[in-house]
């Protein structure tokens, strides 16, 4: 079974649609046709990765489909997680509540980078990096 067969039962699954995903992953609804569509083992991983992170399975999910899943959901938890799915304002307060919140994020600037020509701009990074960097040892030297 291919990666648009799984993706296609996930999407049922999950009672969502291809516009939806594509909107919250920024993945092209077109792009996401066309993995269904031709149905094989190659996507793009950056892709996939958006996709599988927005719908709650790993990328191994893709390649090896919910047969080695050894969780099964009572209707009751489905209808959960669609709720929560179905209500991105409310997943804060939820994921706080549970314990389980997203790593803090911190806006900062990024310099122009001149191995791939990035332009200057501001990025989202993990709160964890900017605490490694503060905490990382001097160095004067030459690069």
């Amino acid at each position: 079974m291919g990666i648009g067969i799984i993706l296609q039962e996930l999407i049922d699954t999950c009672n969502t649609n291809v516009k939806e995903i594509s909107r919250e992953t920024k993945v092209p609804a077109s792009t996401i046709y066309s993995i269904i569509k031709r149905d094989n083992k190659n996507a793009n991983i950056s892709d996939l990765y958006k996709i599988a992170h927005h719908l709650g399975v790993t990328l191994d999910y893709f390649y090896e489909g919910n047969a080695n899943s050894n969780i099964s959901l009572s209707s009751h938890e489905k209808t959960v997680i669609t709720a929560y799915r179905n209500q991105p304002d409310m997943q804060g307060a939820v994921d706080r509540l549970l314990g389980i919140q997203e790593e803090e994020k911190v806006v900062v600037f990024q310099a122009a980078r001149s191995k791939n020509n990035t332009p200057p701009g501001y990025v989202e990074v993990p709160k964890s990096l900017i605490d490694k960097l503060k905490n990382a040892p001097d160095f004067d030297g030459d690069l």
